[in-house]
């Protein structure tokens, strides 16, 4: 995932500016931006070159205040191009990276009141699931098809705990069509949006797509053999269960194991940087977004990403051997396990 627009004026390609002009530009770009996409700006304009005054008129708003907008973009960033009246976007990815904000929007607009005591993540604010199940796509498309590469099996089931947009289960599934999955979501309205995924391609048959607690096996394991070669899919999900501490994870991963003796487990997550090392991050991207990454999950409940070793050390005390990791785009690291 592109998130070149989260650093500083400057690495989105301005001029190294004061600290408070910095701040300024940078508060306003991710406003305009946030606005643009709601609006359909970024859809409607695509890949191609638009005038301003047909833009407006599609949308429906002011021409006056479109080119302010774009006018604002084109002089404190690269992400647009204009000349004259004609418009393009120059980083494509642009419109998918704004997927993240819009997921954890609702957090930070509500950061105040969850500093205050006044509002509980999970009761009066959550994240929004709609668009963290796109960003998720974007930012662990990678990990996943590199997983799904592994797998030779082809009478094989998958199991996606935390299946979002049911992508891998169909992408699994039409590779061979000897091959089984099942989708696991909390989100009644991610579930619904995966089972019409999966009856675009004509695999309803193949792939059931279930709401359920993934942390609780007992919601769900009827609906999978124990004796067939079962294969788990845990992307960037388990750091959630550490919330409660690493016994909670390596207790889960152990119960697997024992309901699914003969199963294999594949597990992505981020390649975690203590807080108290990330100063010492050489490469800025890299140290921006753990930044990032790693300050929204104790506002929105969730366990802290670890380093590569701290995920060995669990998988293997929980039971399962580690006989291979592959390293993913945006240091995102895939385990492939087997009972041990």
């Amino acid at each position: 995932m592109h998130f070149r627009f989260w650093k500083t004026a400057e690495l989105v390609g301005c001029p190294p500016v004061s600290i408070q002009a910095n701040m300024a530009v940078s508060y306003f770009f991710i406003h305009v931006c946030l606005a643009l996409e709601n609006i359909g700006f970024f859809q409607e304009l695509g890949s191609k070159k638009k005038s301003v005054h047909e833009l407006a008129g599609t949308l429906g708003m002011s021409e006056s205040i479109l080119m302010s907008l774009i006018d604002f973009l084109a002089a404190t960033s690269r992400i647009i191009e204009k000349n004259g009246d004609l418009v393009s976007v120059r980083q494509a990815q642009l419109p998918n990276s704004l997927w993240v904000i819009q997921a954890y929007r609702p957090v930070f607009e509500g950061l105040v009141a969850l500093l205050k005591g006044e509002k509980v993540y999970g009761k009066d604010v959550v994240r929004d699931g709609y668009y963290l199940q796109k960003a998720s796509d974007i930012f662990s498309g990678d990990a996943i098809r590199l997983a799904l590469s592994l797998i030779e099996d082809d009478k094989a089931t998958l199991i996606d705990f935390g299946c979002g947009s049911g992508e891998s289960l169909v992408a699994f599934c039409r590779k061979n069509n000897s091959r089984t999955a099942v989708g696991l979501d909390i989100d009644p309205v991610i579930v619904a949006a995966a089972r019409r995924h999966a009856e675009e391609f004509l695999l309803q048959k193949r792939i059931g797509i279930f709401q359920a607690d993934v942390a609780d096996i007992g919601q769900w394991s009827a609906r999978i053999s124990p004796i067939e070669p079962n294969i788990f899919l845990a992307s960037t999900m388990l750091h959630e269960f550490l919330r409660d501490g690493e016994c909670s994870v390596i207790d889960f991963l152990a119960r697997l194991k024992s309901a699914f003796p003969r199963s294999r487990l594949i597990v992505i997550e981020f390649d975690g940087i203590p807080f108290d090392r990330l100063h010492a991050e050489a490469d800025p991207g890299r140290r921006h977004f753990a930044a990032m990454y790693q300050l929204w999950h104790p506002l929105t409940n969730q366990g802290m990403p670890q380093p590569r070793a701290v995920w060995m050390r669990i998988l293997s005390t929980a039971g399962w051997a580690v006989r291979g990791t592959h390293d993913a785009k945006h240091n995102l690291v895939v385990f492939d396990c087997v009972s041990g």
